[in-house]
């Protein structure tokens, strides 16, 4: 049995000012759960504004759960910038779109 029905909506809620803290001036989206999009350099400053917000709200990121999607052509660069912070990485393959 899974607690009260609320507790989902309020803890986002309650999550919005470091959300908006953290991609405030960069080129990157936030979405509740933490999934951050956007250029690379951004992401990281705001996964890094993110993280160190969340000891002030009583909370950590839990490793295992963590993990950033790169593209397969990643230069060493951004796989250093995941495992200093110790972000495992998935390269995904690219997709298109077509419509019939």
């Amino acid at each position: 049995m899974q607690g009260d029905v609320l507790a989902s909506l309020l803890f986002s809620v309650s999550m919005k000012k470091p959300y908006s803290q953290s991609i405030q001036d960069l080129e990157c989206l936030a979405v509740a759960d933490i999934y951050i999009v956007g250029p690379s350099p951004d992401v990281f400053i705001a996964f890094d504004r993110f993280s160190d917000r969340l000891p002030a709200a009583g909370l950590t990121l839990s490793g295992p759960k963590s993990q950033a999607f790169i593209p397969p052509s990643s230069d060493r660069k951004l796989i250093k910038s995941c495992s200093t912070r110790q972000l495992q990485y998935t390269q995904f393959r690219s997709c298109s779109w077509s419509h019939h």
